[in-house]
């Protein structure tokens, strides 16, 4: 062991004062002298340091370097600088060796903030040339131990699921701690995984590792005896851990974990930007890949010089598949045809102005002069983007879908057409105007110059006649020829073989082979383009054919034949529909006169009718008036020869006496009865608001003093007034009620009741009995006059009272009729006007 080095005092004071470390080692390695600086390094004054081994008693104070290039200072006797982290200070020192005749004078002095803007510097540097996340991590992790002195580092990342931590990339890692940490759970009691855990950076050291992680013992490096585990995070989500591993017992002082946690912090940006970048990149070649399957090509137009950058789908689109020597805004425009130019150019300045978008369409000629439709959209950039004044856009061949559009137009108003004309043409019945209706449409669908729709018909004698309709031309084109035959070139449309259509009629070879003209006559309006379909009913009967021609070859079109075909199958339906309705005209017609001259029969014979009736009903007025003397007359000698000379009659006398008086007074009743009924419609009287109840009243007083009729029972409900004659409806009620109660059944008595409802405008009487009642057969025979089911020995009566209030009934304007069941009763029922 040496003594210190004799220094003066000033010079002691002087390396005191100074902030870097000094001392001096003999030639054995002992201090022989130390500064304030150089004696805390190891917590000591310069008094206690003096003496003590350096690297015997401090093996942890100095950089694993130290032996090495102090052992040279001296065996090459030159001085030695090297910069290495210095365990103790917790610091980059810049080490300065000078061999001395005694040994060694030595010089630390602190470098760690220009030890760390450069690593930021160059960390900064190298990460603006990375373009990935995974060369992000591999910068971080050689700059994190190159510069916090870490003999390894790893960079560790979640799996997919989270439950693991993968190793990503190492330095310094042998085979087999690369097979160690490959993937290890994140359970696993080491600070990787609790920094993870924890959501914060973990630094531990010499014995406080092993006590708080104690599981790591078996796992780490023999050599580790520090670890710095430090998270990093992107937007909140973990992206990894950069683990770095030390062979000393570090003390992590403040200074250093926040230049490690900045080194973190850095790295974890790049990576954010690099992910984006990636993104960008991934979204930009998808872009490109969707733009080039969908056709469309980008360009970038500069408004200042007018030049245009753009992809090579955009040159193609103009016609030059190898590209543009030099593209300009002004190049666009001189390949847009004329009559869109300004409109195009006035939308773009607009655009450019205003700074709204540049939406355009237009036609262009391309380099091989092939017109095109193109589409485009253009976006200028404004004065927060970093390309002011500079517009971003689209283009796109839109060719085909003009085309498409054209012929969905063309097809609409093709329908729209249709449409009109079917309309038309089912409104249309009379044949003439609907022939020269479809003649006219099929000219302006078609587009040909000319059309005419020959056709057959039959009038109403059956006899089939050919007829034409003409459009495009006077009826006088074609007045001095002859109908079409079934030729070679007519004869298919005729027999509904099917359509023809021909570019040149004149040039087919069915054309000019037969007499007299081989061709069209001479004056026959020029026919080149041909087109003839035709016209089939639903039945399968050809009804005729439409057939268009034009001057100029090659005019109909395979539109214009399916708009023909579409026109002759709406023809065939109007034809049918006109021919129907001619024929129901016709008969319509044939019925009016049949049933004209049925009416005048049926007039005829109710005028003879009503004659009949009327001299009927004189002849059975006169016939029953003039019955009436004799009947008197006989009935009274009949009384008289009774009463005088009875007694001087024998029984057979009596008998005959008897039967002449029964028979008088019946033919009496007989007469009076036909006479009643005469007097229907020769005594009439005006209908006038009639108190049915009380008719009724007077009907069953007389009928209470009948003495042929059994004490009687007769009720009501209470009865309407009603339009009538009021002595028609007397008899109408007294016959019914005399009927009711005449009728009756042995050992019951007789009873009637009537009653009425209202029936709308109309009051529905019903008569009701308990009597014999009628069985349904005779139901309609009872109201025929003289008609009796009963014979006079039974029931007397003359057989004409139901008929009688029949004939009142309908003179009223109501209708009569009766439910009965045989043994329990009638009802007849009858209706008569409301007052």
């Amino acid at each position: 062991m040496t003594s210190s080095y004799a220094l003066t005092p000033p010079l002691v004071q002087l390396l005191d004062a100074t902030a870097d470390a000094v001392f001096t080692l003999d030639a054995a390695g002992f201090f022989s002298y130390a500064n304030r600086n150089a004696a805390a390094m190891v917590n000591l004054t310069p008094a206690e340091i003096v003496g003590r081994h350096l690297e015997q008693d401090f093996p942890d104070a100095f950089s694993r370097r130290w032996p090495a290039e102090s052992r040279a200072a001296i065996a090459e006797q030159r001085p030695v600088e090297y910069d290495a982290f210095s365990p103790s200070l917790g610091t980059w020192v810049r080490v300065h060796i000078v061999p001395t005749p005694e040994g060694l004078a030595v010089q630390l002095r602190d470098v760690t903030f220009v030890k760390r803007t450069e690593v930021l510097q160059q960390l900064t540097a190298e990460l603006n040339r990375v373009s990935t996340p995974g060369q992000v991590g591999r910068v971080l992790l050689e700059q994190a131990v190159s510069s916090a002195g870490a003999y390894m580092g790893a960079l560790v990342v979640p799996s997919a699921d989270g439950a693991f931590l993968e190793l990503q990339d190492d330095v310094g890692y042998t085979p087999e701690l690369r097979e160690r940490f490959a993937r290890f759970s994140l359970d696993l009691d080491i600070p990787p995984c609790g920094a993870v855990r924890q959501g914060r950076a973990v630094f531990v050291s010499g014995t406080e590792f092993d006590e708080q992680y104690p599981g790591s013992v078996a796992v780490r490096a023999d050599r580790t005896r520090s670890l710095a585990a430090l998270p990093l995070f992107i937007e909140g989500k973990l992206w990894g851990v950069l683990a770095l591993s030390f062979e000393e017992a570090r003390r992590f002082r403040p200074a250093e974990q926040e230049f490690l946690l900045s080194l973190v912090e850095q790295c974890s940006q790049a990576v954010g930007r690099t992910q984006a970048e990636e993104g960008w990149r991934v979204s930009q070649t998808q872009l490109r890949v969707m733009l080039e399957a969908a056709g469309i090509g980008y360009w970038e137009l500069d408004s200042q010089t007018q030049m245009v950058w753009r992809s090579v789908r955009h040159d193609t689109i103009f016609g030059y598949p190898d590209g543009h020597p030099d593209w300009t805004y002004t190049c666009f425009l001189e390949h847009v045809l004329p009559d869109d130019r300004k409109r195009v150019d006035q939308t773009y300045q607009s655009a450019l102005a205003l700074g709204q978008p540049w939406d355009f369409e237009c036609r262009v000629r391309r380099a091989d002069g092939e017109v095109r439709w193109i589409w485009g959209h253009g976006l200028a950039l404004g004065d927060h983007d970093l390309k002011r004044g500079h517009m971003l856009g689209l283009v796109q061949d839109i060719t085909g879908r003009k085309q498409v559009e054209e012929q969905l137009r063309t097809q609409a108003d093709t329908l729209a057409a249709l449409n009109r004309i079917g309309q038309a043409l089912s409104a249309e019945l009379e044949l003439g105007a609907l022939v020269q209706a479809v003649t006219d449409a099929g000219v302006e669908l078609t587009g040909a110059q000319f059309g005419a729709f020959f056709y057959n018909t039959t009038d109403r004698n059956q006899e089939t006649h050919t007829l034409y309709a003409l459009s495009g031309a006077p009826r006088e084109a074609f007045a001095g020829y002859p109908l079409p035959r079934t030729t070679a070139i007519f004869g298919p449309t005729f027999r509904g073989e099917g359509v023809i259509r021909v570019d040149d009629i004149t040039q087919d070879a069915r054309y000019g082979q037969n007499a007299p003209y081989h061709g069209m006559p001479a004056g026959h309006l020029p026919v080149r383009s041909y087109l003839a379909v035709p016209v089939v009913a639903r039945t399968g009967e050809v009804l005729g054919g439409l057939f268009f021609g034009h001057g100029t070859p090659g005019i109909f079109t395979e539109r214009a034949e399916r708009v023909s075909l579409g026109l002759a199958a709406q023809t065939a339906v109007a034809l049918d529909n006109a021919r129907l309705y001619q024929q129901l005209q016709n008969s319509h017609s044939d019925l009016e006169a049949r049933v004209e001259e049925r009416t005048e029969q049926l007039r005829a014979q109710a005028a003879e009718l009503q004659r009949s009736n009327q001299e009927l009903e004189q002849f059975a007025y006169i016939a029953s008036h003039d019955l009436q003397a004799p009947i008197r007359a006989v009935t009274s000698f009949a009384g008289l020869l009774e009463s005088r000379y009875s007694a001087q009659l024998d029984e057979r006398g009596q008998k005959y006496l008897t039967q002449i008086v029964s028979s008088g007074l019946h033919m009496k009743r007989l007469v009076d009865d036909l006479l009643a009924f005469s007097r229907i419609h020769t005594t009439q009287h005006s209908l006038e608001p009639t108190d049915t109840q009380a008719v009724f009243g007077e009907v069953a007083a007389r009928l209470a003093q009948d003495e042929s009729l059994t004490t009687p029972q007769m009720t009501f409900d209470p009865l309407p007034v009603v339009l009538a004659d009021s002595r028609q409806f007397d008899q109408l009620l007294q016959n019914l009620m005399t009927n009711a109660l005449k009728y009756r059944r042995e050992g019951v008595i007789p009873s009637v009741h009537v009653s009425a409802v209202r029936d709308g405008d109309l009051w529905r009487f019903a008569v009701r009995d308990n009597g014999i009642g009628i069985a349904p057969e005779y139901f309609g025979r009872i109201f025929e006059i003289f008609q009796r089911l009963h014979g006079q020995e039974q029931y007397k009566g003359t057989g004409i009272g139901l008929a009688v209030c029949k004939k009142i009934v309908e003179r009223h304007g109501g209708q009569i009729w009766l439910e009965s069941t045989v043994g329990q009763g009638t009802t007849f029922f009858f209706t008569l006007r409301a007052a």
